[in-house]
């Protein structure tokens, strides 16, 4: 009988997290209280709840909820395949909002962190990372790269970092990318070990004529994988007018010169 009353309790506090008029506050104080493992009935609830399309006065409420029951299931290990077959059907639909597919293209580096990811849906996140990181939509390639390059970074890396070296620099010299997913991709290239990368950061970070954003990142960028040399160029952009670069020069030359 407690089996059976837990039970029920968890089933009622999913539908209640569900339900349309759960505001954040209440949904994250009831995702809280879930239980693994679901039934498979209040499951199959969830993975709709995932892949719902919300009208355009529920979207920004529904989509942090969605966001946030996605992260609790993927690291359920009884739920990791199901709710990462999910999201991967999230991405692949072109009618579902953009920006939660972006989000999805987040939770798959997620996704390939945990043991209980089949063999299957482990290769197609991987290809889907591989294939958003050349996406221009929004920021699909800038969470796409930063995904790989997570990946990359691990005992046992699931993708080489030449590779996502390779991705990053196709986005930062493509004219089809937005200024974002550039700023994005510097950094992942130049720290997944690109010689162009470090070149291009050179060049950009004393260019007055490109964005602020992008010379900030190269300027960053110069500071963890630049060397000496960048020394001088970095002192004089510590007298820039503009407060970021400053600040993101005064930092570079800080790393630089660490004994």
């Amino acid at each position: 009988m407690l089996l059976l009353a837990g039970a029920v309790c968890a089933s009622e506090t999913v539908e209640r997290y569900l339900a349309s008029n759960t505001s954040l506050k209440e949904g994250k104080r009831l995702l809280a209280d879930f239980d693994a493992p679901l039934s498979a009935e209040v499951l199959t609830s969830c993975l709709e709840f995932l892949r719902h399309n919300f009208p355009e006065d529920e979207v920004a409420i529904g989509r942090v909820r969605q966001n946030d029951l996605a992260d609790w299931l993927i690291q359920q290990p009884a739920h990791t395949e199901a709710c990462t077959v999910a999201i991967l059907q999230v991405v692949a639909d072109e009618n579902a909002d953009l920006l939660w597919r972006e989000f999805c293209v987040q939770k798959l580096a997620l996704a390939l962190e945990q043991a209980s990811l089949s063999e299957e849906s482990t290769r197609q996140c991987l290809n889907t990372l591989i294939e958003k990181a050349s996406d221009t939509r929004i920021s699909f390639s800038g969470s796409a790269l930063l995904g790989l390059y997570r990946l990359s970074k691990k005992d046992a890396p699931l993708v080489e970092p030449s590779k996502v070296a390779s991705l990053a620099e196709h986005v930062v010299e493509s004219p089809d990318f937005a200024g974002a997913n550039k700023v994005t991709a510097l950094q992942v290239a130049g720290l997944s070990g690109s010689e162009k990368a470090v070149h291009l950061a050179r060049k950009y970070a004393e260019d007055e004529s490109m964005p602020m954003q992008l010379r900030v990142s190269a300027v960053a960028l110069l500071g963890n994988a630049g060397d000496e040399s960048d020394l001088t160029e970095l002192e004089k952009l510590t007298r820039s007018l503009d407060f970021r670069l400053r600040k993101a020069a005064e930092g570079a030359i800080s790393n630089l010169t660490k004994t």
